[in-house]
């Protein structure tokens, strides 16, 4: 489960559940099974697991910035987005 949280408030802005990650070094990846719906993702009528590829860069105590692409068979299907993330709950 992937929860979005404001970062603002805390408050939850949404959940996502079925989906596997993995967390190596400063890459996150997000795994989502059935892939997305819509023309880019339907290649051919199959559909194709879609992967959130996230780099980090630390910005501070458990702050982050990061760029990500989406790709789907490995291959990068938009262009790189970039943003920073917070960690929330304890830190290690």
């Amino acid at each position: 489960m992937i929860r979005d949280l404001d970062p603002g408030t805390g408050a939850a802005t949404g959940v996502e559940t079925g989906l596997a990650w993995r967390l190596t070094a400063h890459t996150l990846v997000v795994r989502h099974p059935d892939g997305a719906a819509g023309p880019p993702w339907d290649v051919l009528g199959l559909r194709r697991p879609m992967c959130e590829v996230f780099t980090f860069t630390p910005e501070g105590p458990g702050r982050f910035r990061y760029t990500a692409v989406i790709e789907a068979g490995r291959v990068p299907r938009q262009p790189p987005v970039s943003g920073t993330m917070t960690r929330s709950g304890p830190t290690p």
